[in-house]
């Protein structure tokens, strides 16, 4: 559980959970001479905004960093507890699955030293990619973490006294004799190259069954091809064993080669549904229409808000565009956005108003009565709060085509012009998008 800061009251800094950015969600390490307790006391006086030059002072850089990203609800009345790996802030069996699992890997690499169980997900990814029937992906599954029991294998375990391979009397039978060294496997590739053309690539006894999924080894096709094949040389043993004594290189070839072209065959591109692009549409009579977007930078956490408001008539009333500093996410940057919208939109006195967003998460999250434990819980109630202040308010969501003029607007402030608001003079980049709007041809 964490905490998502409004007052700030109730919060402890150094004991509580509430640095969504951080793995441990409270400050890293707690600096020599520092006396604030209470996260209220990192706000600027009668304010429930950061004194960033206390709260770079008081903690590292990278804490720091995560505290100044989180925006504090100024219409919230107290703390709110959420679940932090959701972005709704509501428990989740399946977050839950993915917190575990990332904690365990985490231990498993630190302890062994190895990527852990991300590199198993890694050749799963790629082993699910192949057009082999599912038994035989299992099959490769097991092969390739030495799961399957060969002579060599339960002799290792303890389990067998002897390992000799029973078709060619070789000792030590593992699956890569049994593959590619057996004079089984010899005729049988010899087999499946006269017949389908396909050459066996080389490959090393330690590594070969990950080798068949690179990419830079051979072409998907003929590593499903070559792990049907091994599948098939397989079953071929282990039916010898059991007293099968007929076994035919060619008509094992032509089965696993058909099996392979059968399941390339089924597989039919995705038709994708045509797409009609969004147009932005006229607000009915007595209405005016705010539509907001932003632009997020990642890698330097800064952003901007575009506000586009407009009549019944289509006719440019006033924009504006803003930079925000510290932003955490891309989510945040549309809310932060929406606010502004619908702030400017009261300032300028209307009545009836439509918000038109393109992030359908946040427009779930506005329409949702949960929204309060969310990522953006401070946002969130400052923007349903700012819509039951109109006479009458609406919520849209509207796909990227039909808000391009607040796209544009979102894309002006820079760090030199951080702020601008248009209500006589437009930039021409948003005049053209404007009549594009109201003039498609």
């Amino acid at each position: 559980m964490i905490k998502r800061i409004g007052p700030g009251d109730t919060v402890n800094i150094w004991t509580d959970n509430w640095i969504v950015g951080l793995d441990s969600f409270k400050p890293t390490i707690r600096l020599e001479s520092v006396s604030v307790e209470r996260v209220q006391d990192l706000f600027r006086p009668g304010t429930r905004e950061w004194d960033e030059q206390l709260v770079r002072s008081s903690f590292i850089y990278r804490d720091a960093l995560e505290i100044l990203k989180i925006k504090p609800g100024a219409k919230m009345l107290e703390d709110v507890d959420a679940w932090a790996f959701e972005r709704t802030g509501v428990y989740s069996v399946r977050s839950c699955y993915r917190a575990l699992k990332k904690e365990q890997e985490t231990t498993e690499s630190y302890a062994t030293g190895s990527a852990g169980s991300s590199d198993d997900a890694r050749w799963w990814k790629k082993l699910w990619g192949l057009k082999i029937p599912p038994k035989v992906r299992v099959f490769w599954w097991r092969a390739v973490h030495g799961y399957l029991p060969t002579k060599g294998e339960l002799k290792r375990r303890h389990v067998a006294s002897e390992d000799h391979c029973e078709t060619c009397g070789e000792p030590g039978e593992t699956l890569y004799h049994i593959a590619l060294q057996c004079s089984y496997a010899v005729q049988f590739w010899k087999a499946v190259k006269e017949i389908t053309g396909c050459k066996l690539p080389p490959l090393h006894p330690a590594t070969w069954t990950r080798d068949l999924l690179a990419s830079d080894i051979c072409v998907q096709k003929d590593a499903a091809l070559i792990i049907c094949g091994v599948w098939s040389l397989w079953t071929g043993r282990n039916a010898r064993r059991h007293g099968r004594t007929r076994w035919s290189p060619g008509a094992a070839v032509r089965h696993v080669a058909s099996m392979v072209e059968d399941l390339l065959c089924l597989e039919v591109p995705a038709v994708k549904p045509t797409r009609v692009p969004g147009r932005w549409a006229k607000p009915q009579e007595n209405w005016i229409k705010v539509n907001t977007d932003s632009a997020f930078h990642v890698s330097s956490a800064i952003g901007a808000g575009g506000v586009v408001i407009r009549d019944s008539d289509g006719r440019l009333l006033s924009a504006a565009a803003r930079l925000y500093s510290h932003i955490p996410d891309a989510l945040t940057g549309e809310a932060l956005a929406a606010r502004d919208g619908l702030q400017l939109a009261g300032e300028q006195g209307h009545a009836n108003v439509i918000l038109e967003v393109d992030n359908l998460v946040l427009v779930n999250l506005l329409r949702s009565e949960d929204g309060g434990r969310s990522v953006i819980s401070g946002l969130w109630q400052e923007i349903r709060e700012l819509g039951r202040g109109f006479s009458g308010f609406k919520l849209l969501h509207v796909n990227r085509e039909g808000n391009v003029a607040a796209h544009v607007c979102a894309s002006l402030p820079t760090e030199s012009n951080p702020e601008f608001f248009w209500s006589d003079c437009f930039p021409i980049r948003l005049e053209e998008a404007i009549q594009n709007d109201c003039n498609p041809s």
